[in-house]
């Protein structure tokens, strides 16, 4: 039987309804035209989203995974950070289904074809209790239900190992998905003057600053940066918010933004 890692954030980031969890994505994917049908720019090689419980950045959410529809990919990875397991490398985990509310999500063959190389563990510790990768998935089930994943952890590895690692994988079918929270737990105007320090650096594919930023998953960020740079890809800021706007304390507040990163014409 095929081992399946169950969801741990329904219920709490998100709905666990499916009906409701539905509606609560077609909320934030309808305020977009690329959802409705009335945009046609080109589909993303990668983006970056936040991963926080959906009434805090959702609407970022949204923006980011709504570029993904009328697409054709068939296969994302998917790179955010382990914030309760520290390991060296860059983990897989030991199953083969994620499970959301919205049903079953596959792992990929490419994921099994890279759990040997150098650098990548597989660890259901670093996995079972996670939260960074999980609360992206319903939006990709929603919008492309029959896409696979690589889903993989970070851990203590340097962005450009990783971004070796990645880049060979990275086929026509193929997205990049980068799950990141930025700056965390700073009054207001403190929080917004570091996230947009650090949302610079995206822009200007610094990967240096983007490496010492607060972003949790600043090492998958990195990577992506890393991976723009070689590959020549356009970065493009999407939004930002944080739970101040969303939660209305300014006293301590987490950031969220969306980027996507498109080829050069």
């Amino acid at each position: 039987m095929p081992e399946i890692r169950s969801p741990v954030a329904a219920g709490t980031f998100y709905p666990g309804d499916p009906v409701i969890l539905r509606k609560q994505i077609h909320s934030y994917l309808e305020k977009n035209q690329r959802c409705t049908g009335s945009n046609t720019n080109a589909a993303p090689m990668a983006l970056i989203s936040p991963h926080a419980g959906y009434q805090y950045c959702g609407s970022v959410m949204g923006q980011v995974f709504s570029l993904l529809c009328g697409t054709s990919y068939t296969n994302a990875v998917i790179l955010g950070p382990s914030h309760r397991v520290r390991f060296k490398g860059a983990a897989l985990p030991d199953t083969d289904i994620f499970q959301t509310p919205l049903g079953n999500i596959f792992l990929s063959n490419e994921a099994a074809g890279i759990a040997s190389t150098p650098g990548i563990i597989v660890s259901s510790d670093a996995h079972r209790n996670e939260h960074s990768l999980e609360v992206l998935l319903p939006f990709l089930q929603y919008i492309l239900p029959e896409c696979t994943i690589i889903p993989l952890l970070t851990g203590d590895i340097d962005p450009k190992t990783l971004a070796d690692i990645i880049q060979p994988i990275l086929k026509n079918d193929t997205v990049l998905i980068v799950s990141t929270d930025l700056s965390h737990f700073h009054p207001f105007d403190e929080a917004v003057r570091l996230d947009q320090k650090y949302l610079s650096a995206v822009e200007t594919l610094d990967v240096h600053s983007a490496c010492n930023g607060e972003a949790c998953g600043s090492t998958a960020a990195a990577c992506v940066l890393e991976i723009a740079k070689r590959k020549k890809w356009k970065p493009e800021i999407l939004s930002y918010t944080n739970s101040g706007n969303t939660g209305g304390d300014y006293k301590s507040v987490v950031g969220y933004a969306g980027a996507a990163f498109f080829t050069r014409l």
